[in-house]
């Protein structure tokens, strides 16, 4: 329909990262091309196309672009040329494209204009106008206590543009010329000040405070004035300027005409380097964070989409874009580390490789060790359930493997780290496992084997200093701990061997529910189930993967110890539990067994675990984590400010780094 009216309106969803820069007050200092070139000022149509933008502020802030058309494909059409114009122009701009009819009820909607009207043409500014700063200062500061709204429309002015004669001169340079309307929109009931509210007084304050400090060498200043009846209906139309066809200007007769012309026509003209329309810091709008020397190496042909994983949509300079990104199986099987802050999207990441695995992996076995919250089974993609305390949920201290000296040395180690107990005892514990097996086999009572332990030491004493204090672990702390009937029954060495670690063998995904457990029975029933994960794994070599451990909130029981005190029963723990895990990732990754490990504090863990892993996911992160993955101040500081759900991928196996946004579940 000829009369239809449509907006292309391009809403600005996320500015760039580099809108440090100051705005300089003295003018004359400033280059004409670095200006233009932060300015959106801008013709990117190369011809009279009437442009506009709003600052909205009310609840919320917006900014939109916005472009009057006849139809709507040409307005979709225009709205993302101008989009794609904006993100080229600015790297890490984003937004979103909308097409709105604007119909008869729109054009005649009742709204209170006033205009800002700038000095005559051909005059030199004292300062660059801070248009846009001063207004975002209104709602930084709430000064203003009603909805306020700033609209901007300019077209570009080849009445004047091409006659050197008429340059508009900005002191230094002279740039290109675009004619401009400026208007406000508020709901201020204006009168005579003596009849105003004090709140409708204090906003009409806010809104004249937009023409200060705008002056011309010729004193000559901006005036605010009231819109008329018909302000809002050419702004939606885009009918606020004279045709370019219709009015040629020349020589000295120019500013003559231009003061003749009706005022409600009538622009104001400024080139990019005179005003703040820039990506200024203070707009109130996320800000781009821009991954410096980023390696990307996506291949379409090589993706096998039945089996490698899809975990996140490609983040480039800052805007995500819908380029899928996937990661082979096999990258996973040296080991993975998830870091991040409280909720910035870690658990859900964790679940969509879950589900991922569980799709496309068969033949992986999983086990996911819950150790901190409880009913996390729901957000996985699993066979098979199995709580603390439930019949099934069997763990056998001791498992016999191939070794068995190997073995008991192990089981013996682990006994004692995980129970804070000093290195020398894990020697006696030896001796006393040994004893056992090699007569009439181990107990079936860990409890019975500790008792035996205190026996032992009894029997073969140590300095008194030394024997007082490790009797009295072993029967006050120890042997209390094992005489929780549920723990007894989980760890004993039954007959019937735990079904649940055949089925992860076998390739099943399997969740054990530990969340209930307090941090000595969880430290003692993790290291028990990695010891029958030694002992029962098959000892041959593989490149690829088959097994795969989960532990959410690994702190839990990988974290490094509180003190630093040797002789602390904590430190003793955790530094020999340290060793053992250690060992466990570099020796069993040639078996097909992988970790999946995750936590918001990444340097409260062991050092290995920020180390060993080849493939890291890493969430926002705030210093002393993000130094563990970079000395480089920048990247600290991209690692400090990345919004949710953005994750910094390091592929130590493929040298690749990048940026990702996580999908939605």
């Amino acid at each position: 329909m000829a009369n239809e009216i449509w907006h292309a309106k391009v809403y600005i969803t996320q500015i760039p990262a580099f809108t440090d820069h100051t705005l300089n007050n003295d003018i004359e200092s400033n280059s004409e091309e670095t200006d233009i070139d932060k300015s959106w000022l801008c013709n990117p149509f190369m011809d009279n196309t009437v442009y506009g933008t709003e600052f909205t502020i009310d609840s919320k802030f917006s900014w939109a672009f916005f472009i009057p058309n006849s139809s709507k494909s040409e307005a979709y059409f225009k709205g993302n040329f101008m989009l794609n114009y904006l993100k080229e122009k600015f790297k890490g701009l984003d937004g979103k494209v909308q097409t709105i009819q604007i119909n008869s009820e729109s054009l005649n909607q009742n709204k209170n204009f006033f205009e800002l009207r700038l000095p005559r043409p051909n005059q030199i500014y004292l300062k660059k106008i801070s248009l846009i700063t001063k207004f975002m200062n209104l709602y930084y500061h709430r000064m203003n206590k009603k909805p306020l709204s700033l609209y901007i429309l300019w077209q570009i002015d080849d009445s004047i543009s091409g006659i050197n004669s008429l340059s508009y001169k900005t002191g230094k340079f002279a740039t290109y010329i675009f004619k401009i309307r400026i208007f406000f929109s508020s709901n201020l009931n204006i009168s005579y000040l003596s009849e105003m509210n004090l709140e409708d007084i204090e906003n009409l304050a806010n809104l004249n405070l937009m023409t200060s400090d705008i002056q011309t060498k010729l004193n000559e200043g901006a005036k605010l004035i009231r819109g008329s009846e018909n302000t809002w209906h050419n702004i939606l139309t885009g009918n606020v300027f004279w045709q370019n066809d219709e009015k040629k200007f020349t020589g000295v007769c120019y500013e003559k005409i231009y003061d003749t012309i009706n005022l409600e026509i009538r622009p104001c003209f400024l080139s990019a380097n005179v005003t703040d329309f820039t990506m200024l810091n203070n707009i109130p709008l996320p800000k781009a964070s821009i991954l410096e020397n980023e390696n990307v190496n996506f291949d379409s042909h090589n993706i096998n989409y039945q089996r490698d994983l899809h975990f996140g949509k490609y983040v480039h300079n800052g805007v995500l874009t819908q380029v899928d990104t996937y990661l082979p199986q096999d990258n996973f099987a040296q080991s993975v580390l998830i870091a991040g802050q409280q909720g910035t999207g870690k658990t859900y990441f964790l679940r969509q490789i879950m589900n991922e695995f569980y799709n496309k992996a068969p033949g992986v076995g999983i086990l996911v060790l819950n150790l901190a919250k409880g009913n996390q089974e729901k957000l996985y993609s699993v066979d098979k359930v199995i709580k603390y305390g439930s019949p099934e949920f069997r763990i056998r201290y001791f498992i016999e493997g191939q070794y068995i000296e190997k073995c008991l040395q192990e089981t013996a180690s682990y006994l004692i780290a995980s129970l804070g107990l000093k290195n020398i005892v894990e020697k006696n514990m030896l001796t006393v496992m040994r004893s056992f097996y090699y007569k009439e086999g181990l107990p079936n009572s860990l409890k019975t084997l500790f008792s035996n332990l205190e026996k032992f030491f009894k029997e073969n004493p140590y300095h008194d200093k030394f024997q007082t204090n490790i009797l009295r672990a072993i029967k006050n702390r120890i042997l209390s701990l094992l005489s929780d009937p549920i723990l007894k029954k989980t760890i004993e060495l039954t007959k019937k061997f735990p079904t649940w670690i055949k089925e992860w063998l076998g390739g099943k995904k399997v969740f054990l529910d530990l969340s209930m457990c307090n941090i000595h029975v969880k430290r003692l029933l993790s290291n028990a189930i990695f010891q029958m994960v030694r002992a029962l794994l098959p000892d041959i070599e593989t490149r690829g993967l088959n097994y795969l451990i989960v532990i959410d909130e690994a702190h839990q029981i990988l974290g490094k110890p509180i003190s630093n005190n040797p002789d602390d029963d904590d430190y003793i723990a955790r530094e020999q539990l340290e060793k053992i895990f250690a060992d466990l990732m570099k020796a069993f990754r040639s078996r097909g067994l992988s970790f999946i490990l995750a936590d918001q504090e990444p340097n409260r863990l062991f050092s290995c675990i920020s180390t060993l892993p080849s493939l890291k996911f890493l969430f926002r992160l705030g210093y002393p984590d993000n130094a563990l993955f970079s000395g480089d101040r920048n990247e600290q500081n991209f690692l400090s400010i990345q919004r949710n759900r953005y994750v910094l991928i390091l592929n130590g196996i493929t040298g690749e780094r990048f940026v990702f946004r996580t999908l939605n579940i």
